[in-house]
C-alpha cells in the first residue's frame, strides 16, 4: 500500500472508528456526495462500509449474477425518504477482478455526464464505496435517492391512453435517447425498465438508470455500434407491445426527420439481424422475465 493510500485509509479508519467503535475492511473506501445524509444513515444502522454491504434493511427489489438492490425508507430531515441500496459482490476466480473497475464508481460518474452532458435528469446519488484486496476487486455499493413518481418504462400502461398521450411519450424517449447519443453516450443496457417514466406538464421526463455498462465512446465504430445496441435493447421489447407503424414512426422521432433514408434502412435491418441473432425463441422468453427477488 502506498503511502497515499494508506494515509486516506487511516483518516476513514480513524472516521469509523470514532463513529461505529470498529475499524472498517481494510482497502474499503466509501465517497459522499451527500455527506449531509450520513447523519440520518447512521441512525437507521448504516454507518460503516460492511453495513452497507452486509445490511438486512428494507426488501430486496433486484438482484442479478453480482448485484442486489434494496429499497430501504429512512428519517432524514423530519421527512421519510426512500432511498436504493445496489450491492456488487464479485465472486469467482480471483483473476477475473483483478484490475477491474468498480461498477459502482462508473455508476455514479455516468449519472452525473447524462445530467452534465446530456440534461437529463437522473437518481440523486448519495455515496458509493468500494472493496478492494490489493488489485482484485470484491465488492462495491451505490446508495441513491428514490425518483418520486416515476415508474418504469415498461411498467408504464400504454393502452387505453389519452389523445396524443402516446405520441408525447414516443417523443420523450426517442429525444432522451438521442440526446445521449449525440453526447456521445450510450447505455448498453438500454431495456425498457432501464428509463423511469415520470409526467411534467403536458410532456414526459425520461429517467435512465442502470448505467453501469455504458459511457462515452470515441472511435466511430464504437460509436456506431453502441448506437445499434441501444437501440436493439429498445426494441427488444417494442416488438411485442407496439405496432410496426408505432416503431418506425418512433425512429423518425429519435433521427429528428420525417422519412428514413437508404442509411436509416440499413441502420433497421442491423438492430434486426441482431436481435434474431441474439432472441432465439428460448432466450427471448428468459430476457423477458423481470428480475427476481
Amino acid at each position: 500500500m502506498n503511502n497515499s493510500v494508506h494515509r486516506r485509509f487511516t483518516a476513514v479508519a480513524c472516521a469509523a472508528r470514532a463513529a461505529t467503535g470498529k475499524l472498517p475492511p481494510m482497502g474499503a473506501v466509501i465517497r459522499w456526495v451527500e455527506p449531509q445524509m450520513r447523519e440520518p444513515l447512521a441512525a437507521a444502522g448504516l454507518r460503516d462500509y460492511g453495513d452497507f454491504v452486509d445490511t438486512s434493511l428494507g426488501v430486496i427489489v433486484s438482484q442479478s449474477g453480482t448485484t442486489r438492490t434494496r429499497r430501504i425508507a429512512i428519517e432524514a430531515g423530519g421527512r421519510r425518504e426512500t432511498l436504493f441500496l445496489k450491492r456488487y459482490r464479485y465472486a469467482g476466480p480471483r483473476r477475473r477482478w483483478r484490475w477491474a473497475v468498480d461498477k459502482a464508481r462508473v455508476e455514479a460518474r455516468n449519472f452525473e455526464r447524462l445530467r452534465s452532458r446530456c440534461g437529463l435528469n437522473t437518481p440523486d446519488v448519495i455515496a458509493y464505496g468500494v472493496h478492494r484486496r490489493g488489485v482484485r476487486l470484491l465488492d462495491a455499493f451505490l446508495l441513491t435517492r428514490a425518483v418520486e413518481g416515476a415508474v418504469g418504462l415498461d411498467e408504464w400502461p400504454l393502452a387505453p391512453t389519452p389523445p396524443g398521450a402516446m405520441a408525447r411519450l414516443m417523443r420523450a424517449v426517442a429525444g432522451a435517447v438521442a440526446r445521449m447519443h449525440a453526447a456521445h453516450f450510450y447505455h448498453f443496457d438500454l431495456q425498457w425498465r432501464n428509463l423511469l417514466i415520470r409526467p411534467a406538464g403536458d410532456g414526459f421526463d425520461v429517467i435512465p438508470i442502470d448505467s453501469s455498462r455504458g459511457g462515452p465512446l470515441r472511435t466511430r465504430w464504437g460509436r456506431a455500434h453502441g448506437r445499434m445496441r441501444d437501440l436493439a435493447q429498445l426494441d427488444k421489447l417494442a416488438r411485442q407491445r407496439l405496432t410496426r407503424t408505432q416503431r418506425l414512426r418512433w425512429l423518425t422521432y429519435y433521427l429528428g426527420r420525417r422519412r428514413l433514408s437508404a442509411a436509416d434502412r440499413a441502420l433497421v435491418r442491423e438492430v434486426t439481424r441482431y436481435l434474431d441473432g441474439k432472441l432465439t425463441p428460448e432466450r427471448e422468453a428468459v430476457s423477458d422475465q423481470p428480475r427476481g427477488c
